[in-house]
């Protein structure tokens, strides 16, 4: 799967419209830096992707060229390059969300300058908040509806969860098994309440399925600047 920039480059296309064209007054001299805040927040949602994309290819080539030493002994240089791609992928999926609802939270601070007032303090800007505004003032909308669908999501909360233990409490680590002459390897992760198989294809599963709910989140937003509810 790769990331939706045609349809990600239309929702953008459609949200530059409600801004003061970059060289304006209005925006040159606003304070509150509402266009640059924008395109910022849009970039990173691009950018983080693009690292998880590269991070997902790097996982896989650690198993592709793994010593002997780390696939038998679980010792190496391998376990470094394991932990910083795991941490990397979720530390960057979380935040293509996180910065998605930003960027969205600043398209409706345009239209509702009133309600979406955190524009002046952009740091309580959070993925909860947005939610919880668009609840407020379209609830019935559908891109309020998949705003709270990915926040219920399992495997958006995984991500999140793992997230949080890599970053906040310990590195991962690969665990091994022998049982006869078959090694079984799972991800040792105290903290988080699941056995994850421990293979080349660990990661992939959640690219897949943050593609799959971002995509959606711009599908929804698209059809919500189309509509003028904004």
């Amino acid at each position: 799967m790769i990331f939706p920039e045609v349809l990600f480059t239309e929702l953008l296309n459609s949200a530059c419209k409600l801004f003061p064209p970059p060289a304006s007054n209005d925006s040159i001299y606003d304070e509150d830096q509402k266009w640059n805040q924008f395109v910022f927040s849009s970039d990173a949602v691009k950018y983080r992707y693009r690292k998880c994309q590269e991070d997902n290819t790097e996982f896989k080539n650690v198993f592709a060229t793994a010593s002997e030493l780390w696939i038998n002994w679980n010792e190496g240089e391998e376990n470094y390059q394991v932990d910083k791609c795991l941490y990397s992928f979720f530390t960057n999926g979380l935040s293509i969300f996180e910065s998605f609802g930003f960027c969205l939270y600043f398209i409706a601070g345009m239209m509702k300058p009133k309600e979406f007032i955190d524009v002046r303090e952009p740091k309580k800007i959070t993925l909860n908040k947005t939610t919880r505004l668009f609840n407020c003032y379209y609830s019935d909308e559908i891109i309020t509806i998949k705003f709270h669908e990915l926040l219920e999501d399992d495997t958006f909360r995984e991500i999140e969860k793992i997230r949080n233990i890599l970053a906040h409490r310990i590195i991962s680590r690969r665990s091994i098994v022998s049982n006869h002459d078959k090694i079984n390897a799972f991800l040792y992760l105290p903290g988080l309440d699941k056995t994850l198989v421990f293979n080349e294809n660990l990661i992939q599963p959640y690219f897949d399925k943050i593609t799959y709910l971002l995509t959606e989140l711009i599908s929804a937003s698209i059809k919500f600047l189309a509509l003028g509810i904004l």
